[in-house]
Parts: C-alpha cells; structure tokens; sequence
C-alpha cells in the first residue's frame, strides 16, 4: 500500500498512522505498555531526526518554527516513557531526550534573535542535529 501511494503525502500520513494505532492495540492487549510507549518514542525521534535535517538543509522558517513547537511534545514523551521502569537498554534513551530540551532551548532562543528577514544559518542546528543524530544511532544499533 506504501508503494502505491509514495506520491500522495496525505495517504501516507493515513497510512502510518493506522499502522502505528493497530501495534499501540495490539502492544496494549497484550500487557506491553511499555513498548508501545518506546513505539512512539522511536516515530518521535525519527520524525525529529528527519525535521532537524529538512530544517538545516532548506532554511525554511516555517519548518524551523514546526521543529521548535516539538519541545512540547518532547516534554510529554519523557513524562510518557518515566511513568515505566526503563531497562538497561532503553535507559539511555531517557537520559539522551533530557539532553535534547536544551538543545530545543538554545534553538528557540537563537531563532527568536534573528531579522524576521535574515536567512537561517544551517549551524543553527548543529548541535540539535548532533545530539538526534546520536540519539537514533545508538538505537539503530543496539
């Protein structure tokens, strides 16, 4: 189904979205809360690691400010994932997202301070960049 529809964005959305809603049941009935919670933390950093690299690459203010707002969604995914005891292969990941609000911090603050007309300097994600980029390696290869 993904093939067939690659070129219509939103039935993809639609698709990905039921895919994700039918693992989150199927994780749920089966007393695995917790690995739905770490479900939508890994399609969190994937989507973030995706956005920081569109954002660095296009310079695009309205990507920028989308990125930016995920600092909200950042702070519920941590509340989300402390409410179960991590193991010794996802504790990581909890101390690695706590990093990040900084970074998410020092964005903000960086894009607040520029000409509503200046063009976005792509080190201006660096070290959002760095810190995702790390993030989702450590997980790819465990």
């Amino acid at each position: 189904r993904i093939d067939a529809k690659k070129e219509n964005r939103d039935s993809l959305l639609n698709i990905i979205s039921k895919s994700l809603e039918q693992a989150d049941s199927i994780l749920r009935k089966n007393q695995r809360s917790y690995s739905s919670a770490l479900l939508v933390e890994g399609g969190w950093i994937e989507g973030t690691y995706i956005s920081v690299k569109l954002a660095r690459q296009s310079k695009s203010r309205d990507i920028t400010e989308e990125l930016i707002k995920q600092k909200s969604s950042l702070k519920e995914l941590i509340a989300l994932i402390e409410g179960y005891p991590a193991s010794e292969d996802t504790r990581f990941v909890q101390d690695e997202l706590l990093t990040l609000q900084t970074s998410f911090d020092e964005l903000s603050s960086k894009y607040q301070a520029l000409d509503k007309k200046a063009e976005l300097d792509p080190e201006m994600f660096k070290d959002m960049d760095d810190k995702i980029s790390a993030i989702r390696k450590k997980i790819t290869q465990n």
